[in-house]
């Protein structure tokens, strides 16, 4: 096992296109870290850096207590696993997760040992004399992993592993890829364009865009207290509700103001102690952010801190409703616990509630207050 240390890390290609900016991160020894971004943020290209794969432009990547910048992609006792597999169609399983090993010279004995016990530990030594076309796709998963673990790495590395396969086994093998990392407590690093399998697999996670570090930290954190608007937004389903609003403070109390709603902060409120501290009386440009879960629809009379609104559109997600309305604020989207009494229709109009202490402010560039 290993730490990963990557210190103001850079890709420049030779076309002058600027893949990954500063990436500075410590994964810790046994931690399972994931990147996770849209397509093209450069959570990739770090990873095959990592590797080995791809040269860096300048920075320094360190694995346990050496400096590999210059260390070539075989020496740097790291093991890959790619989505499509990568494995031999001629060779049974076992051959192909001992391939690696006999290329090393490892002694005949030693190979069938690490085989058998990678073999046991995803359930796949029943099918170790089978061929990859003899497989289903969560069987073919498992013979690339366990093709990794035989070489007992420092670091494993998952470039999007599951993205081939349907949801259901999607599902089981996240559940698996996790019981692995608890029982290895080996080093994880895994990449994924699905924030689904970034919470639910990751003790941390690195939240990129454009090359750029948006965010780093537990997948309660992340959601909960995101650093910027791009991390709200992309973090969750359905995403955070966005309005565009004017802040104004008079008489100890905030107002965030647009032309669907007037929402009161009152001063024991961290927001009104927040903009106190940046001596904030009155400004435009901010965006109030809201998870759907944060939303209720009003059962009774009128009342403060209310959006008055249309439904458009319910979406059952049993044994949730995923409830899509329009206001003069724009639209937004609120979760219901699928009860939905009183009843409602498309084309109703309806009060909405806010649970104001769990609401989010974004300045003009998109930084959380």
């Amino acid at each position: 096992m290993a730490s990963v240390i990557l210190s103001h890390v850079e890709k420049i290609y030779d076309n002058g296109f600027h893949a990954v900016h500063d990436f500075t991160l410590e994964v810790q020894d046994g931690e399972f870290m994931v990147f996770v971004g849209p397509s093209g943020c450069g959570k990739s290209t770090t990873m095959r850096m990592i590797a080995g794969l791809e040269s860096i432009s300048s920075g320094t990547i360190q694995i346990g207590d050496r400096i590999v910048n210059r260390i070539p992609p075989k020496d740097r006792n790291v093991a890959m696993v790619f989505q499509d597999y990568a494995l031999y169609p001629h060779m049974t399983v076992r051959e192909n997760m001992s391939l690696s090993l006999k290329l090393r010279k490892v002694p005949k004995q030693e190979i069938e040992k690490r085989v058998l016990h990678a073999a046991k530990v995803l359930d796949i030594d029943h099918v170790l004399d089978r061929k990859p076309k003899e497989l289903s796709g969560g069987q073919r998963q498992r013979v690339a992993v366990g093709r990794a673990i035989v070489r007992t790495p420092d670091v494993f590395m998952f470039d999007e592993p599951l993205s081939n396969l349907d949801p259901k086994l999607r599902t089981t093998m996240r559940v698996e890829l996790k019981k692995l990392h608890l029982t290895l407590k080996t080093t994880m690093i895994y990449v994924t364009h699905d924030q689904l399998e970034a919470m639910t697999l990751a003790d941390r996670i690195v939240v990129m865009n454009q090359g750029r570090i948006q965010q780093v930290g537990t997948p309660l954190e992340v959601y909960s207290k995101p650093a910027n608007k791009f991390v709200a937004g992309f973090i969750g389903t359905p995403p955070m509700n966005f309005f565009s609003c004017e802040v104004i403070r008079e008489n100890g109390t905030v107002h965030l103001k647009s032309d669907g709603f007037d929402f009161h902060v009152n001063r024991d409120h961290p927001l009104y102690q927040k903009l106190q501290e940046r001596g904030i009386s009155a400004s435009s440009g901010w965006t109030l952010g809201i998870r759907p879960e944060h939303m209720e629809l009003a059962r009774g009379k009128a009342g403060e801190n209310q959006i008055q609104a249309i439904v458009e559109v319910m979406e059952p997600m049993a044994p949730e409703v995923f409830v899509h309305l329009t206001s003069e604020s724009g639209e937004f989207v609120l979760r219901d616990d699928g009860l939905l009494k009183p009843v409602i229709r498309p084309g109703q109009k309806v009060k909405v509630n806010v649970d104001m202490d769990n609401i989010h402010l974004f300045d003009e560039e998109g930084i959380a207050l």
